[in-house]
């Protein structure tokens, strides 16, 4: 869990701001001895630029190994990957996605388009993880090129409508390709790649949020472009896709066509006509015998009585993780924000148009507390694009952020609030002989096994039933609601409460301490602590961590009828 202390953070930003004062002082230095037209003094630029430069490079290339390191781990990267999985194998069997819950499967709650956008993924790599997570590579690095493709047009249009301050610049004695496009759409990559940790290692989980990412990018970049209908549609089908993908995609179609209308007039009630007929007009009427007959009740009414809003947990909670981790491009992208809305609101982009809508997405996804940080992915993209591209303009348009430069504090500082140890998001090399340990340590007890937080294995049919604890659970919390011995999980779980046989439970944390599944203990008892026997098997660094395979519990109920499981 990355959940550091502001004091932990100032002091990241102590030594990003010790790294600009060395330039400062180095330039000072050279400048005195040398002169400040010297090629000594350039070469001062160059170094501290290249620096930061090969910085941003380094973050890159390891996250790009980082994934392919990641993709053919066993078990969960992400605690509900297998339960997804699960929805893709019941799609290939012709089963419906959205059906009554029971002790073998719980849908998950969000839109479907997930599992249809990685069946060609199974049909080349097999229905298993590795093909899921390489689904989500190739969504995380086209995110990762269009945000670099945003970031260059923004900056190219700036700097071809201003000459004279990128020629003032040019007299800063500071590196060119400060005043090339294509370095600050660098800048904004390495600064993805460095906030891989920060946005809790999901872009390469199989999941929908790089998918959800890319469409949101992809769909904003082709409206951008104001080339033709035909591409502006292009742009809003995608925007629309986003939507279908996780429901917050919503919030972004309706900024991109309130863009459309703000920019094109009247002429953009096409664009609201699709918009409505594909979004909320498809959704409500969505046929039962597409996905399933509860369509409505998991992805409508079950995500409903999770709102919980509270000033801690909705608004405090968002801001303190932007300014915790984006402080900096947040104070550059609002300066900038502002200054064109008093001076000319004709010259917004897309990009920064959409900043307020992106900023409201974080509250709105915060009203679940039980939201992993993975829900802000697309904001803090929005603050990387906007916040690199101001900082562009406040170098080009503010003499203090010349002399002083501005950028190498700024991007510096914004490397530093994301900084995390690289060997925690590699996947141990003892992770493949763990997951065979424990594959055969469960075939030797020649009984049923219920595992709620893995489901059912990629390769193995090991476990009964399969119901996930996190399906489970989202059809029970609400606030004020305890989920100590509730009847739907009493009912769900009957075949574990009464087996027909010898039975076992695995958990990743001690029965009675599972609020949810408390009442089990009523006839399991503890078998084998395992310890970290199985710690190669932990999931991915999130907000809220799961663990890895600790706890077996054997079935030994009481001779005398057990009694009811007491909450307190």
């Amino acid at each position: 869990m990355l959940e550091r202390t502001m004091t932990t953070q100032l002091l990241l930003m102590t030594i990003a701001a010790l790294f600009w004062l060395l330039y400062l002082g180095s330039r000072r230095f050279v400048g005195q001895r040398f002169g400040r037209r010297s090629a000594a003094h350039q070469q001062v630029g160059h170094l501290f630029y290249g620096l930061l430069t090969l910085y941003a490079i380094g973050h890159i290339v390891f996250v790009g190994f980082a994934w392919l390191n990641r993709a053919d781990f066993p078990l969960n990267l992400e605690t509900m990957e297998l339960l997804k999985l699960q929805h893709v194998r019941r799609l290939l069997s012709g089963l419906p996605l959205y059906v009554a819950p029971s002790a073998d499967f719980i849908p998950l709650v969000y839109n479907p388009l997930y599992y249809y956008i990685v069946l060609p993924f199974t049909w080349i790599g097999g229905v298993n993880l590795y093909s899921l997570r390489m689904a989500a590579i190739v969504a995380a690095a086209g995110s990762y090129g269009v945000v670099f493709l945003a970031v260059r047009q923004s900056v190219a249009h700036l700097a071809g409508s201003d000459h004279s301050n990128a020629n003032a610049v040019r007299r800063r004695a500071v590196p060119s390709w400060l005043l090339s496009p294509s370095w600050w759409g660098l800048m904004a990559v390495g600064l993805m790649a460095a906030a891989f940790r920060v946005m809790d290692t999901y872009l390469d989980n199989a999941a929908a949020d790089s998918w959800t990412l890319l469409t949101i990018l992809l769909g904003s970049y082709l409206i951008s472009l104001h080339r033709s209908r035909l591409v502006n549609f292009t742009g809003l089908l995608l925007l629309i896709a986003a939507f279908w993908l996780k429901q917050y995609g919503a919030i972004f179609t309706l900024g991109a066509v309130g863009y459309l209308t703000w920019r094109d007039g009247w002429h953009s009630w096409p664009y609201w006509l699709v918009a409505i007929g594909l979004g909320p007009l498809l959704y409500f009427a969505m046929p039962a015998r597409w996905v399933g007959p509860e369509f409505h009740y998991y992805t409508w009414d079950v995500p409903r009585q999770w709102a919980e809003f509270s000033l801690n947990s909705t608004i405090l909670r968002v801001a303190k993780y932007i300014v915790k981790h984006f402080g900096w491009l947040m104070l550059s992208a609002g300066l900038v924000w502002f200054r064109q809305i008093a001076r000319n609101t004709r010259t917004l982009t897309i990009w920064n148009f959409l900043l307020p809508f992106a900023l409201l997405s974080g509250p709105y996804v915060a009203l679940d507390p039980g939201n992993n940080n993975n829900v802000f992915i697309p904001l803090a993209t929005w603050l990387i694009i906007t916040g690199v591209t101001a900082t562009y303009v406040l170098m080009t348009n503010l003499r203090p952020a010349q002399r002083f430069a501005a950028p190498l504090l700024f991007l510096s500082a914004s490397f530093a609030l994301v900084a995390y140890q690289p060997a925690t998001i590699l996947i141990p090399h003892t992770a493949q002989a763990s997951y065979q340990d424990l594959v055969h340590t469960l075939e030797e007890l020649h009984a049923a096994v219920y595992a709620p937080g893995i489901g059912q294995l990629q390769d193995h049919e090991l476990f009964s039933p399969t119901v996930h604890w996190v399906t489970l659970i989202d059809l029970i919390r609400r606030p004020g609601v305890d989920l100590c011995d509730q009847p739907l999980a009493r009912r769900l779980l009957d075949p574990v409460f009464h087996p027909k046989g010898p039975a076992y439970i695995l958990l990743e944390h001690p029965l009675d301490e599972d609020a949810l599944l408390a009442f089990l203990s009523d006839v399991y008892v503890l078998d084998t602590n395992f310890g970290n026997r199985f710690i190669a098997l932990r999931d991915s660094p999130k907000l809220l961590e799961v663990g890895w395979p600790t706890y077996l519990y054997r079935y030994d109920p009481p001779l005398g009828k057990a009694d009811s499981w007491r909450c307190g």
